[in-house]
């Protein structure tokens, strides 16, 4: 299943040890070896090397927001899994309660994944009425304080469904 296949390339470039030099060095070498070896190439060597930037940043945002996603799946696992609720990260990580789905969007909006701002969207349903939570937060790349801020985050989401369901 494709969704499965993109959740799984989201989990692994979130656990991925990374050097960015030695990969922008290997993609360098991969890229002359295509030239040099398959005629049936149509690229020059340089063309995969310029995406090395842009995939490092990515994976960098990807760390970062994923941790927010496996913080918040965990909080409402454990306390709201009864409600029919549906979050939402960055337009792209997606988790439901209904069937206690984890997915991505097909399409991964670059500008809200790679960006120092976190999107924190949800709608519940709660007493026939249909509840939004949206939010956005400073992501900060310091791992002591990034881990406050995800308890931060995982705190108000609480509060709100708290609120709600009271």
């Amino acid at each position: 299943m494709e969704d499965n296949r993109q959740l799984k390339f989201i989990q692994d470039i979130a656990e991925l040890e990374f050097d960015s030099e030695v990969f922008a060095n290997q993609i360098r070498l991969f890229s002359q070896y295509l030239t040099y070896s398959n005629e049936d190439y149509k690229y020059n060597e340089t063309y995969l090397e310029k995406f090395c930037q842009e995939f490092a940043r990515f994976r960098k945002y990807v760390q970062l927001k994923n941790q927010v996603f496996v913080e918040l799946c965990k909080k409402i696992v454990s306390g709201a899994s009864n409600l029919e609720l549906v979050l939402i990260i960055d337009q792209f990580w997606i988790y439901a309660t209904e069937n206690g789905e984890i997915s991505n969007s097909k399409n991964i909006r670059e500008r809200m994944v790679c960006n120092n701002k976190i999107q924190i969207k949800a709608n519940l349903q709660f007493a026939e009425k249909e509840f939004l939570f949206l939010q956005e937060y400073e992501v900060i790349q310091d791992e002591k304080l990034l881990s406050d801020r995800v308890d931060q985050i995982c705190n108000d989401f609480i509060d709100w469904i708290g609120e709600i369901t009271e």
